[in-house]
């Protein structure tokens, strides 16, 4: 049985739905701890399947472990055949920081997660949304404009291609030879490609005559189809500036007395006085979003004030692009709300008392584990441990099998991961995660564009020595300062120091390796280190990143130049050369014969081949030289 499967009908999510069934419910629930709230909203969903439920984390770190929860919870259920369940959509802010006036500090990422979120809220389907203070507090645009700014395309559809491609540029589409991030598309022959800004792959579309022959996804590396479509629906930038003038003007031109609050709405006007919200403390969200919206205001006047990097084009005002909490609030309220945390917003709420608590530290010691859950299973306990793969599981069942009391007691091992495990004693069920048996840290899962190949590993980071120079990508050039052990709440975890110029120091997670990179420079030449809270390395990294773009303009003209051009293409294998290849004495190694059959693959193709064999001496490049001879 799955976890949701022991709520779904259970007393608990009854009374839930019980108070729920007014107009504007207010519900405030006391006593859930550990993920108990998370299995508590995607039970909801399937009692409530036609409702949309929006989701109010305290911070970032935990609006991205709720979303995994429920996530993992409702994808259980999927497993066990049911049809009814929805996505579970994370919405995030779409700057790396607090809001900058600047398009080059947004993430694609963020960016495709905030316009499938408005995607999908637009459609018929109901969906949770997993969000916070910083990420609502950012307007998205309204329904209307949203419409009128996607371009729909479906199989058969009589559509010139040239029109397309105009359509394309007017979004703020850029051509470029290959399409390899959102917001660009290429042409070649009857085929046109586009990275849509709501869609995790690109799409092709196959063009034959004036009508639309093929739609479907493909995978950037391999360039190979993943899925055939029907329709698509082709989404631009919002934040591009000149998408965002054009809007106005539009709106302008239709006689709209504010056309800018038109244009852009707060994220929660997308849901309806029958869907449900969830917050820890609906207070805290409240003043958070006060705080960013001052702050907005602050980054605004400084970009205004700032002479060395002018404002190009119009500045959007704050106010267009953040939404205050008095605007947020106002139409929140229409919504139904349940409160979890300790804080009460509505002192009139109708309030469950739960009684649960967190799952317990063992410390490793497994005989605690099974005394502790024996004694929950003589009292009736459903017993449920989650682990993340299935090495785990092997590990755990032995663990129990040499245990003296597991053969007392019934437990079940379920393979997804759980944030946090937690003891239901109202429902009577035990719910355990082994990553906190095992003491291991738990990371959540993220949609991530970036290319993190030139980050650290771990095992880079334990072969740096106190003094060598790192790269951090926000912070610049600073030196390792070695692993150092803090504690924080009880909890005691290891950081990575690191001292920049005049003696500033920056602690990061050992889990934000993906940041840390090892100094490259010219040998025995030592770097200037960067100095915290200075805007040099900012600077430095946007007169980089233009030599690096027009260093790849070059590259990619050149590949395409090489792409395009016909070579000569070979046979297949022959007789006699397979002849030659079994009179090798020798068994060929796996990667001897991958670079084998990548050669031939590149000699049969009618494109020039370009391709470099790398192998220490003695591992058999020759033979597979005289192979493609």
């Amino acid at each position: 049985m799955i976890l949701t499967d022991l709520y779904k009908d259970s007393l608990f999510i009854k009374n839930i739905t019980n108070h729920l069934s007014s107009s504007k419910a207010r519900v405030h629930i006391d006593g859930l701890t550990g993920s108990l709230p998370s299995v508590a909203i995607a039970a909801l969903a399937q009692q409530m399947p036609t409702v949309s439920q929006l989701v109010i984390a305290a911070s970032k770190e935990e609006a991205y472990y709720l979303q995994n929860d429920i996530e993992a919870l409702l994808k259980q259920d999927k497993e066990e055949g049911d049809k009814k369940i929805r996505n579970v959509m994370l919405f995030p802010t779409s700057y790396r920081k607090a809001y900058h006036y600047d398009p080059d500090q947004t993430e694609n990422a963020n960016l495709l997660m905030r316009n499938e979120v408005v995607k999908a809220l637009s459609g018929a389907e109901p969906l949770i949304v997993v969000s916070y203070a910083d990420a609502l507090s950012e307007k998205v645009v309204s329904s209307n404009t949203f419409r009128a700014n996607t371009f729909r395309i479906a199989r058969g559809q009589k559509l010139d291609m040239w029109e397309a491609v105009e359509r394309l540029q007017e979004m703020g589409f850029e051509r470029e030879d290959f399409v390899v991030e959102p917001g660009q598309y290429a042409v070649r022959g009857g085929i046109v490609d586009v990275y849509s800004y709501a869609s995790d792959l690109p799409f092709r579309i196959e063009f034959f005559d004036d009508e639309v022959d093929s739609l479907r996804t493909y995978d950037t590396v391999s360039q190979l189809s993943v899925k055939q479509m029907d329709r698509i629906d082709i989404v631009p930038n919002f934040q591009n500036e000149e998408l965002r003038m054009k809007n106005e003007e539009s709106a302008s031109a239709n006689n709209l007395q504010h056309p800018n609050s038109s244009l852009r709405v707060s994220l929660i006007e997308y849901f309806g006085s029958d869907d449900v919200v969830w917050t820890q403390s609906l207070m805290m969200a409240a003043e958070q979003m006060e705080k960013l919206l001052a702050d907005t205001h602050k980054a605004y006047s400084d970009r205004l004030a700032d002479k060395e990097h002018p404002v190009a084009g119009d500045l959007p005002k704050p106010e267009e692009m953040s939404c205050s909490t008095n605007e947020f609030l106002r139409k929140l309220l229409d919504c139904k709300i349940i409160e979890y945390g300790n804080s009460h917003y509505f002192s009139q709420a109708d309030r469950i008392e739960h009684h649960s608590d967190p799952q317990p530290a063992f410390n490793k010691q497994f005989d605690l584990l099974t005394a502790n859950l024996a004694d929950y299973a003589d009292r009736g306990y459903h017993i449920l441990i989650t682990v993340s793969n299935e090495s785990q599981e092997k590990r755990l069942k032995k663990i129990f099998e040499d245990s003296e009391n597991s053969s007392t007691f019934h437990f079940q091992l379920s393979t997804f991961n759980l944030s946090h495990g937690f003891v239901d004693h109202d429902t009577k069920v035990l719910c355990y995660t082994d990553h906190e048996i095992f003491d291991r840290y738990h990371k959540y899962t993220v949609k991530d564009l970036r290319s993190a190949h030139e980050a650290l590993t771990l095992k880079e980071l334990f072969e740096l020595k106190p003094g060598d120079f790192v790269t951090h990508i926000d912070y610049g050039v600073g030196r390792f300062s070695g692993l150092e052990k803090v504690t924080n709440n009880g909890k005691s975890q290891e950081l990575i120091r690191l001292i920049y110029k005049g003696g500033d120091v920056l602690y990061i997670s050992i889990h934000g390796l993906h940041k840390i990179s090892r100094y490259v420079g010219r040998e025995g030449e030592a770097p200037t280190l960067n100095r915290l809270g200075s805007n040099t390395w900012q600077v430095l990294k946007a007169k980089t990143k233009k030599q690096v773009k027009d260093i790849a303009k070059d590259l990619i003209a050149l590949y395409a130049k090489r792409k395009a051009s016909q070579g000569f293409a070979f046979s297949e294998d022959c007789s006699m050369q397979e002849q030659l290849e079994a009179s090798f004495i020798y068994e060929d190694t796996p990667d001897q014969l991958k670079a084998t059959v990548a050669v031939k693959h590149d000699m049969e193709m009618r494109a020039p081949m370009d391709r470099l064999i790398c192998g220490d001496v003695g591992f058999g490049k020759t033979e597979v030289a005289i192979r493609a001879a």
